[in-house]
């Protein structure tokens, strides 16, 4: 409608800004109603803005602001879904089945973020935008029916708040204190400033290194696609969830990040980029798995809100940056710099929890974390 980039990344903004004020206290509303009442109530507001937006592209009076407040919109409503969303897979699944659940939640979500956009432009081209607007609409059809077909009794709910009072505080700064929560929202901050980002980057090798269009940029994509769907099969399927592991994969990701900006060619960044997506998902699911095991389920739902707001609020400030770089000193850059700034975090978190080897009584020992 604009042909201006800088209104595209605005709508994202106002899309991301009710997260950035209020995404703590949308954590608050899962943890005080009923987790599955809420995410019905979200859906079906989701429904209804996908569905507006369908009738206005399909009448064709739709309007520059009718996307601006419709984006904000949905940006409200994100705020109680997410964390909601997050927490509520704790509730469905017995204490034995958590982190495969949590990984498989996660997973397929990540994944669908990641391939949903592709295959978003490949409806556009074939049945139209409005078209494609009311199909999103419908979409929202099955999820409301899996939740209203879920018996309550059935869950496995947590003891709820009565009220969202000043006195939560404390209890969540101690949970943020532990280092099974604070380590991975780290990595998760660090980390996302660049994974939302990367199709940026691939945009600018595409077009200003590799001087091609459309069509290599699908592959690359689609590459990027097939790794993560990799990453997530194997992250459901596994059983292990520690810190130490989810440290090794954010390293090697640094690294492959770094590696990218070594590769000259197309076929050489293509073969890079799909473990690339295999640990981009391991990384991912596993700091979100980390940091649901490792809360009180009856504060799930602000923790999870906490962890949107870091994931968020660390994607809106990489966009420009990242933009940026790319603009400035190319992708190639991009890359290296997308991996060289996690790997200076994930250096940082190795130093301060190194062991330490001298005890004050002169025997060796090691500083307990």
């Amino acid at each position: 409608m604009t042909h201006d980039p800088f209104a595209v990344g605005l709508v994202t903004a106002v899309q991301c800004l009710p997260t950035l004020l209020f995404g703590f206290w949308g954590g608050v509303v899962g943890d005080i109603l009923p987790k599955r009442l809420v995410l019905l109530g979200t859906q079906v507001a989701m429904c209804v803005l996908a569905a507006v937006l369908a009738v206005l592209t399909l009448t064709g009076d739709v309007r520059t602001w009718h996307v601006f407040v419709i984006g904000a919109a949905l940006g409200l409503v994100s705020v109680v879904d997410n964390p909601a969303r997050q927490a509520f897979v704790v509730e469905m699944v017995g204490a034995d089945r958590i982190r495969n659940a949590t990984s498989l939640a996660s997973s397929v979500f990540q994944l669908g973020a990641m391939v949903g956009p592709a295959a978003t432009g490949f409806m556009i081209q074939a049945v139209g935008v409005g078209t494609a607007f009311t199909l999103n609409a419908a979409s929202y059809a099955a999820p409301i029916i899996v939740l209203l077909a879920m018996n309550p009794r059935d869950l496995n709910p947590v003891t709820r708040r009565s009220k969202a009072s000043g006195d939560d505080t404390t209890p969540i700064l101690s949970i943020l204190r532990s280092r099974n929560v604070m380590l991975p929202l780290i990595i998760a901050g660090s980390f996302g400033l660049f994974l939302p980002n990367l199709p940026v980057t691939i945009a600018a090798s595409t077009s200003v290194d590799f001087h091609s269009g459309s069509d290599l940029y699908g592959l690359l994509t689609a590459v990027v696609a097939c790794g993560s769907l990799c990453g997530a099969l194997f992250s459901a399927s596994r059983h292990g969830n520690g810190l130490r592991t989810l440290f090794v994969h954010a390293a090697l990701l640094a690294g492959g990040y770094g590696a990218l900006g070594l590769l000259t060619t197309p076929v050489a960044l293509a073969i890079g980029l799909f473990p690339v997506g295999v640990l981009t998902m391991l990384v991912i699911t596993g700091t979100i798995a980390k940091v649901q095991l490792s809360a009180p389920p009856e504060s799930l739902g602000r923790v999870m809100g906490i962890y949107v707001l870091v994931a968020l609020g660390s994607a809106a400030l990489g966009g420009p940056l990242i933009g940026f770089v790319d603009a400035i000193a190319g992708a190639r850059v991009g890359y290296l710099v997308a991996g060289a700034v996690p790997a200076l975090v994930l250096l940082g978190i190795a130093v301060v929890n190194r062991p330490n080897h001298s005890s004050p009584n002169g025997t060796s020992g090691r500083r307990r974390g």
